[in-house]
């Protein structure tokens, strides 16, 4: 099934080449290239954010998604607020195909009202059917009632999502693939926790959500390798987003919900995140603080995240960094993570990303993953990344290279 799945996808993917000439909904309706608002894919740059904030838009006074749709003339001139992407990825350790299936809805519905979902990337979850149920998965109703001043989001979101590219850069960068994790000897590894049990057995098919929560957490120092951006905890959740734009320069944010990207989470389980951004656009610099609360089950987790991004340049040249802090009652010690990211813009469709992350984690074991990744994007259409990625540490020491490519539909 899997192999029949792959071969269609390759075919749509290479005969499209040649015959297909549309580009991404967004882009096609301001007659726009995608580097009009975004860097390395999904990358967004000063004009994407903004353009993002506005609820789809990059004025109040533009017609909304809505109007285009009623008032075209044809059929043809119609212009629907629907895409899709069909990918597959595939490195060399993991040795199997990945397929990726992601479809679109956006725009803005009325002068204050916009929407936008993107589908979990994976149908084939036996446990959870639901479509907007994982890390990478949005479903939202945006409200703006003073242009970008104040906005408010209901739904399911990502909390970083507003603040600059801290939760953008990693995409395809070959240190979370599958594969990526070797088991260490049992003396390698100190105990996680100091009020835990020893180890569990592992749950069975009858386990109750509790008792997957604290296996999960548990056996945390053999979970594959993750960076500190994704160490930090910090999931996606079916909630609801207040945030406040002060003078086009210091973005408050704050949100709330129940997590839905962990696989052991339940709606039982709470998430609150708020943080600051200072930004300095003509400087290109964005600085600030994240606090992120979670409470899963009888476990709590406490995340600091402080962002850094600054444009060199003219934006050719981007950095961003995450320095993360984590820590809990459950945990023996704290995690710490220092998470840096390089771009150089080669031309508005080819990107080179170079990414280097250091951290201790509750174990007190120290470990450091780098990545370099060549991106390039054809027609508006056809985007494709080349990773090569290391990883070292106690429970880790691999090397792989990950070839990804995408269609936009």
């Amino acid at each position: 099934m899997k192999k029949n799945l792959f071969l269609s996808l390759l075919v749509i993917f290479f005969a499209s080449l040649t015959q297909l000439q549309a580009t991404p909904v967004f882009a096609k309706q301001y007659n726009q290239k995608c580097s009009a608002c975004h860097s390395m894919m999904p990358t967004l740059n000063a004009t994407g954010q903004k353009f993002l904030r506005n609820g789809f838009r990059f004025s109040k006074d533009d017609p909304t998604m809505l109007s285009n749709v009623l008032d075209a003339k044809d059929n043809a001139s119609r212009l629907l607020p629907f895409s899709g992407l069909i990918g597959i990825n595939t490195d060399t350790k993991a040795r199997k195909i990945v397929e990726k299936v992601n479809m679109y809805f956006g725009g803005s519905v009325t002068d204050t009202i916009s929407a936008y979902a993107i589908t979990r990337s994976n149908f084939n979850t036996k446990n959870n059917h639901n479509l907007f149920g994982d890390t990478n998965s949005r479903a939202f109703i945006q409200y703006n009632p003073k242009g970008n001043e104040h906005v408010v989001k209901v739904g399911w979101m990502y909390p970083l999502t507003q603040f600059g590219n801290s939760g953008r850069m990693i995409m395809d960068n070959g240190l979370m693939g599958s594969g990526l994790v070797k088991k260490a000897p049992k003396s390698a590894i100190k105990p996680s926790f100091a009020k835990q049990p020893p180890l569990p057995p592992k749950p069975g098919a009858n386990a109750t959500p509790q008792e997957l929560k604290k296996y999960a957490m548990m056996t945390m120092p053999k979970e594959p390798y993750k960076l500190p951006s994704i160490k930090s905890g910090i999931s996606a959740v079916k909630g609801v987003e207040y945030s406040y734009l002060y003078d086009e320069s210091i973005l408050f944010v704050a949100n709330a919900g129940i997590p839905t990207s962990m696989h052991f989470a339940t709606d039982d389980d709470f998430q609150v995140t708020a943080g600051a951004q200072l930004f300095q656009s003509d400087h290109g610099y964005n600085f600030g603080f994240i606090y992120t609360h979670q409470e899963l089950g009888n476990i709590t987790l406490d995340s600091y995240m402080i962002p850094l991004e600054k444009d060199f340049f003219d934006g050719q040249f981007t950095y961003v960094a995450n320095l993360v802090y984590t820590d809990s009652d459950q945990y023996f010690n704290p995690y710490y993570g220092f998470e840096n990211t390089f771009v150089y813009q080669m031309d508005d469709d080819t990107q080179v990303r170079a990414i280097l992350s250091i951290d201790k984690d509750e174990a007190k074991q120290s470990n450091s993953g780098y990545s370099v990744t060549y991106s390039k994007l054809w027609s508006q259409r056809y985007l494709v990344h080349l990773s090569g990625a290391r990883i070292k540490g106690v429970a880790f020491d691999e090397s792989l290279v990950k070839l990804s490519l995408y269609m936009f539909m």
